[in-house]
């Protein structure tokens, strides 16, 4: 029986330090685990104070750019104005090359105006309530051409309107 219990406390001793080694690898993978969390969270957090500074300096650059935009917008607007402007005269002077080309010639009451007048006179004439055909015979001109000075008044009001509306925004 002794030998017995020799053996059985040489296992019960074998047991329990092969439970104690197994105890100890698992604190150590623990403790480098905790350590690895640790470095990795100091790392993380120089990181992020080296990159602050670049993404405000990009936010910095991005409001500027904003506001380059808008002012290139504004630009843009007012180029486009001028440009329509430009070729309701264009296309009046056409007109009335067309006109004078394809008619007979007329006695023409507007002949020594000039196409800003000539605009003048035919938005005068609708604000007064004639109609296009009338102002047309009226200013001996095309009624196309008439026309035309209509609806690029109309536009032209609209994108007033909304130039004015933006600003107001702004």
């Amino acid at each position: 029986m002794e030998i017995l219990n020799i053996k059985f406390w040489v296992l019960l001793q074998m047991i329990i330090d092969l439970v104690l080694v197994i105890l100890i690898l698992y604190f150590v993978r623990y403790l480098k685990s905790g350590v690895s969390l640790t470095a990795s969270k100091e790392a993380a957090s120089r990181l992020f104070g080296l990159l602050e500074p670049l993404f405000k300096e990009a936010d910095i650059t991005a409001k500027a750019f904003e506001k380059q935009l808008k002012e290139k917008d504004r630009l843009i607007r007012n180029l486009n104005e001028r440009l329509d402007s430009r070729i309701i005269s264009l296309n009046l002077l056409l007109n009335r090359a067309e006109g004078y080309l394809s008619a007979a010639p007329k006695t023409v009451e507007s002949r020594g105006r000039d196409v800003y007048d000539q605009q003048k006179a035919i938005v005068e004439l609708l604000n007064r309530g004639y109609d296009t055909k009338t102002v047309a015979r009226k200013l001996s001109l095309p009624i196309g051409e008439v026309e035309m000075v209509s609806e690029l008044k109309k536009k032209f009001l609209k994108l007033e309107q909304e130039v004015t509306a933006s600003e107001g925004q702004a």
